[in-house]
């Protein structure tokens, strides 16, 4: 008995499946980090900036997993599209509507509006949020824990280089490397604070439309119509997870609040360690 021959892979198909696994290794070796390149130059203070850094590896590794998955939907996609089609232009519709499943990292609330069922949809806005609570919370505390680290550095700088014990290029050195690492700190907080905000926007509009949404579908039933009661408790359940929503929605504000002050005191000390290392250098 001859063992059953392996079905080629046409080669429209075969070229397209190059394609996108190429593509995808490019994408998750060559992602851009959202925080931009790194401005500081670690050379006394590593301990300053291992939270900053901490950010950083965090960031990629969650950008490599959503890249992954969106060649992973790729590639399932572009198969199913072949195999129903039998066309190569239906292997990239399907790649197209896999990759964009399989990666799955933005346009989450346009995603919940498709999700017809209105309980599940409201515990993913939950969930959604609460990822977005803890990232700028994860930020502000590095940030936090950054800026003190390096404005205990510069007060033992300035006290060595005051009594002589440093020179005055070491002293420039060692306050470069503590406003570098403040700048960076203050830029990174600042562009979570920025995305923080509009994710408490869209959510805010989000709730919003639920709420309005369980009103209306509690509005008492007219008196011919008694049977439907049932419907109206069972939007009961719903009532409580969309104040659930304002309660989280109120949480995702104070955090964003709490990330704003925090880079209002990273930039005013960035300020004044300049001047203060003006003034000993005077």
């Amino acid at each position: 008995m001859t063992a059953p021959r392996s079905m080629p892979i046409p080669g429209g198909l075969s070229r397209f499946l190059l394609v996108a696994l190429t593509a995808g290794a490019m994408l998750v070796t060559g992602c851009a980090s959202k925080y931009g390149t790194q401005t500081t130059q670690v050379n006394h203070y590593p301990d300053c900036y291992a939270p900053i850094n901490e950010l950083r590896q965090n960031e990629f590794v969650a950008e490599k997993s959503a890249v992954g998955g969106a060649v992973a939907g790729a590639v399932i996609g572009g198969l199913i599209g072949y195999a129903a089609t039998g066309k190569a232009s239906g292997a990239a519709v399907g790649a197209a509507a896999g990759g964009i499943a399989g990666g799955a990292a933005g346009g989450i609330y346009g995603q919940h509006q498709r999700n017809q069922n209105d309980s599940a949809r409201l515990d993913e806005y939950n969930a959604s949020l609460d990822g977005n609570i803890r990232e700028v919370n994860k930020a502000t505390a590095a940030a936090k824990v950054a800026r003190q680290c390096y404005e205990r550095q510069f007060t033992v700088a300035a006290s060595e280089f005051k009594a002589g014990h440093i020179t005055r290029e070491q002293f420039n050195s060692r306050y470069l490397e503590v406003t570098q690492g403040l700048e960076e700190a203050a830029n990174i907080l600042g562009e979570a604070n920025r995305n923080s905000a509009q994710v408490a926007a869209d959510y805010n509009r989000a709730v919003d439309q639920e709420s309005s949404r369980v009103r209306q579908s509690s509005t008492p039933a007219p008196k011919a119509q008694k049977k439907s009661a049932p419907v109206a408790s069972a939007s009961g359940g719903e009532a409580k997870q969309v104040a659930d929503m304002r309660r989280k929605s109120n949480t995702m504000q104070q955090s964003v609040s709490a990330g704003q002050e925090e880079e209002r005191l990273l930039r005013e000390r960035l300020s004044s360690t300049h001047q203060q290392a003006r003034d000993l250098m005077s």
